[in-house]
């Protein structure tokens, strides 16, 4: 560690780099919203804090960072109650390894690409690991495969299916059903199946031991991971609008949104602003003078109460996501905070200044999304096939990349707490197998 009196290095263990970060950079923020006069606050090659600025920020700013770096060393039960902080890591997982149970795996290093992309979206470039599972022929390492495992009682942190069947899936569902209808202070209960692959960070393991498939479920159990839709092409979006076409689903609506998310300091969950453009208008945001006489809508971001998760070899074979998410009930927001929000805008179009809000000690702005969405539907499920651009407010760098989303809008309407424990495992398991074919199809098509 080097001192000078505007400038400090502080030292950190490489494998801690992406906690120091924090998601989207939350931890990094929080330092520098709490220190006035530091200029400067980032992590450089994941060994170290550059903290630059004047001193009693610098020195404020540092043991801010000493603090967090031995909170990140601890696996106490205060760092697993941070960890499990409502809306942000999900009370339950689902793993679901769909390859042959007799191949041999390892992990291997993501492309620049993706890691690229993992770390604009992630908020933490260059410092998560970007693994991917990919088969191997070397098979020394292998044990024999463990029997096919029992659905628990009860429904743990982590659960593992391994092999081709979704069977088990349905034993989990009615776990899932039991723990979710006692969440009876949520509202807007919903459902939703993306698709796009899953990067883990290793921290124990060694990348190139090739495992069976039940040894490296076990041990990806406990690693970190990132969901990330980047490696969806063009030539998927076009393969995912021939799929809908063949298969009984129309264009229903194609339309223009930009989400304006905003934090607010007190609260765990953020606030969205959403303002639409009438259907199949062909303007550009940049041209638009008055957001509010647009469509708006407001929304606190949904709390992620769990995911079930596929794993599949290969960086460029897209996997799925199932999400379970429900909102609390809140008051009506503000028309002064959407009033901020409008004028951020006129500000940031007449010089092109960042977009930030004129009272930043409540709340800030995070992040912005362009979309441009295409939904297909049918009389079950609808299907969303995104074009979105991201930027971040404190960011010069922007992620483009599709999403496609396949939702139940029955089961939206009424939420799962007025279905019967079969009607909601019914209702998912349609979900999930409708969208594994598309899937399925992306992966052969592209």
């Amino acid at each position: 560690m080097s001192f000078h009196s505007e400038r400090l290095e502080v030292a950190i263990p490489s494998r801690l780099a992406g906690g120091v970060i924090g998601a989207k950079g939350c931890n990094i923020k929080r330092i520098q919203r709490a220190c006035p006069g530091l200029q400067t606050c980032r992590v450089v090659e994941s060994r170290c804090v550059l903290l630059v600025g004047s001193f009693y920020a610098v020195e404020k700013a540092s043991a801010m960072v000493e603090e967090l770096v031995t909170s990140l060393h601890q696996p106490s039960r205060r760092r697993k109650d941070l960890r499990s902080i409502d809306g942000f890591i999900p009370h339950f997982g689902v793993q679901w390894f769909r390859s042959c149970d007799d191949c041999a795996v390892r992990l291997s290093k993501a492309s620049r690409a993706a890691a690229k992309h993992l770390g604009l979206i992630a908020g933490r470039p260059s410092t998560f690991g970007s693994y991917v599972l990919e088969k191997t022929d070397n098979l020394d390492a292998l044990s024999e495969p463990e029997p096919e495992r029992d659905v628990p009682t009860e429904l743990q942190k982590m659960n593992t299916v391994v092999g081709p069947s979704s069977e088990p899936l349905e034993g989990y569902l009615r776990l899932i059903f039991k723990r979710l209808g006692a969440l009876t202070e949520m509202r807007e209960h919903y459902v939703n199946f993306s698709i796009g692959k899953t990067f883990v960070e290793p921290f124990e393991l060694e990348p190139t031991k090739a495992m069976s498939l039940d040894e490296m479920a076990a041990k990806l159990s406990s690693m970190r991971k990132q969901y990330s839709t980047g490696g969806i092409t063009d030539a998927h979006a076009a393969a995912a609008q021939a799929w809908c076409r063949d298969n009984g689903f129309v264009l229903a609506e194609k339309r223009k949104f930009m989400a304006v998310h905003v934090k607010n300091t007190k609260m765990k969950n953020g606030l969205e602003f959403t303002f639409s453009l009438p259907e199949n208008e062909e303007s550009m945001w940049e041209t638009v003078a008055d957001l509010s006489q647009l469509e708006v809508k407001s929304e606190l971001a949904p709390h992620r109460l769990g995911f079930i998760t596929t794993h599949e070899p290969g960086e460029e074979t897209l996997e799925f996501r199932v999400a379970f998410k429900a909102l609390k009930p809140e008051e009506s927001l503000n028309e002064e905070l959407l009033n901020k929000v409008v004028a951020a805008w006129d500000r940031h179009r007449l010089t092109g200044e960042c977009l930030a809000l004129d009272d930043g000690q409540e709340y800030f702005i995070d992040s912005m999304r362009y979309k441009t969405s295409q939904v297909w539907a049918n009389t079950r499920h609808s299907i969303f096939i995104d074009r979105v651009t991201q930027s971040w407010c404190e960011s010069d760098e922007d992620a483009s990349f599709w999403t496609v989303i396949l939702a139940g809008p029955p089961i939206e309407k009424i939420g799962w707490l007025s279905l019967s424990e079969g009607e909601f495992v019914d209702e998912v398991m349609q979900i999930i197998v409708r969208g594994q074919e598309l899937v399925d199809y992306l992966n052969q098509a592209c």
